[in-house]
């Protein structure tokens, strides 16, 4: 049966992981694992904040059913940018206000601004097993890392900052050789504590 939530829903029903095997790093408090609600999906969701406005996520799981996830009007208040390491289905978005219907299937990349999304449904239609690896940075974060003296940011990245009434931008296409080799350094990151936390945020921003 057809699962519908919204993105707020999907997003209430992690809950912490008890098990110890599934804590990666138990030195850091701002690294946390959490299962999916089983009604829905069997895997977990790895969340490591690197600091404020930086958040690395990583999902391994496997739908027990389609999921659709839909959002009516919904102002993003920051920049996403999701891979898909394995899968074999696609997920089909599609939004009125980006005028955009895109597919992310198993070495695909999706990347959209902040601004608003007018209803906005995603299909997951794989029910197998797969996995994603995702970076969620804000706005003014990026501003710190990449505006010039007058504080504008280059004419290259404005497009990924909007206002809050601004339809979002967003765009998808294949896993770049270049991408491949960050996302497995980060995947794949030898250190615990601080070091890895100051490692994976220069990845993450790489």
């Amino acid at each position: 049966m057809t699962i519908e939530l919204t993105g707020k829903e999907i997003d209430e029903q992690f809950q912490e992981a008890a098990e110890e095997q599934l804590q990666w790093d138990p030195s850091d408090d701002l690294d946390i694992t959490y299962k999916f609600d089983a009604r829905i999906s069997q895997g977990w969701r790895r969340k490591i904040w690197l600091r404020k406005g930086i958040v690395l996520f990583l999902d391994q799981h496997k739908l027990n059913d389609q999921w659709i996830e839909s959002n009516f009007d919904e102002e993003i208040n920051y920049l996403w940018m999701c891979f898909k390491l394995s899968g074999q289905g696609e997920n089909i978005s599609t939004s009125r206000s980006l005028n955009f219907s895109g597919s992310n299937k198993a070495g695909n990349y999706c990347v959209h601004s902040n601004g608003l999304l007018s209803d906005r449904k995603t299909i997951h239609s794989d029910v197998a097993q797969h996995s994603y690896f995702n970076i969620e940075i804000r706005p003014e974060l990026l501003r710190s890392f990449m505006s010039a003296s007058d504080g504008e940011l280059p004419g290259e990245l404005q497009h990924l900052i909007k206002s809050p009434n601004e339809a979002a931008y967003e765009r998808d296409g294949d896993i770049q050789p270049p991408m491949s080799v960050i996302i497995q350094q980060i995947l794949q990151c030898p250190y615990q504590g601080m070091v890895k936390r100051v490692y994976l945020e220069s990845k993450a921003l790489e």
